[in-house]
């Protein structure tokens, strides 16, 4: 088995020790690998998810799609991709993704990012944008070959919680 295909995988049944004390023998039962997946999920359910995982904002008020990341039937994350909020995107040619949100599960974010590009590219879009946190490393972005074109914001920048917030900007490539 190749190694990079455990990076996306979360095993279950993996080889312990015999319980039985088999002289310390490895159990030899078939191990079942169970892989992350990307499934479809409606607005609603996705809505319902990042209001439980999202660390600071709340749901679009709409969406053209939304996508999920699931583990054996289990939703670990959610992209919900949307007209872009910044006017001058808006050329009907260009999509944002406006919320991402995971429960932690390993190389979630960079599977939704790539799998959004993928399906707005589907649906004849030529460009995808995200924003994030100036405090966010952007590496799942790089990982799903987005590139950072730089940071955003007006005059003063968007603001929450009295807080000023620097988003980077970043582009499906």
């Amino acid at each position: 088995m190749d190694i990079r295909l455990l990076e996306w995988a979360e095993v279950r049944g993996a080889q312990e020790e015999d319980a039985k004390g088999k002289g310390g023998a490895m159990n030899t039962e078939k191990t079942e690998v169970l892989r992350l997946e990307i499934v479809p999920i409606n607005f609603d359910e996705a809505c319902d998810f990042v209001k439980k995982h999202h660390r600071h904002h709340t749901p679009p008020v709409g969406h053209k799609f939304s996508i999920a990341v699931a583990l054996a039937n289990d939703v670990r994350g959610v992209a919900i991709s949307s007209r872009p909020t910044a006017r001058h995107l808006d050329d009907g040619w260009t999509l944002e993704v406006t919320r991402l949100a995971t429960d932690g599960a390993k190389n979630a974010c960079s599977m939704l990012y790539a799998a959004s590009w993928r399906a707005a590219r589907a649906m004849g879009y030529r460009r995808m944008v995200t924003f994030i946190l100036d405090t966010e490393p952007g590496t799942t972005l790089e990982a799903a070959g987005w590139k950072c074109i730089g940071k955003a914001g007006g005059a003063h920048g968007p603001v929450s919680l009295g807080r000023e917030l620097i988003s980077i900007h970043y582009k499906a490539s």
